[in-house]
């Protein structure tokens, strides 16, 4: 499985957990976009590589290993909409810009967009809490 496709699951299912609690194979299909099979296939890699435990009775939970990647996902992903909401990019672009940018940017690349992010928000702190 690409590291973006584990990334985006990983993602889905810790957003779909906090607005849900258990969640089925089903609703992943439905915020994914996708067809069921396709989930079912991914869930098994996702489980083979130590991220999820996929059981019929208590639904899709995350390991410790996917919900660290899966939140480190979603702090990426803040990062960017922060900065390109601050730079004046609609929120719409800006979220859908920072989906790509969370998977693509290398960590070095990645620690100077936190400080970017860091100097912004220390000149409008209004923007500190997007962070």
């Amino acid at each position: 499985m690409q590291k973006e496709t584990k990334e985006n699951y990983l993602k889905a299912i810790i957003g779909l957990t906090g607005k849900k609690g258990k969640i089925r194979n089903v609703d992943l299909a439905a915020a994914l976009s996708i067809t069921k099979p396709t989930v079912t296939n991914a869930l098994h890699q996702l489980e083979d590589d130590g991220c999820i435990i996929f059981d019929r009775q208590c639904g899709i939970m995350l390991t410790d290993l996917g919900r660290s990647i899966a939140l480190a996902t979603l702090e990426r992903h803040n990062t960017f909409m922060t900065i390109l909401t601050c730079l004046g990019v609609d929120s719409e672009t800006a979220d859908r810009d920072a989906c790509a940018l969370e998977h693509c940017v290398s960590d070095e690349s990645y620690d100077a967009f936190v400080r970017l992010r860091d100097m912004v928000a220390a000149k409008r702190p209004e923007d500190a809490a997007l962070s």
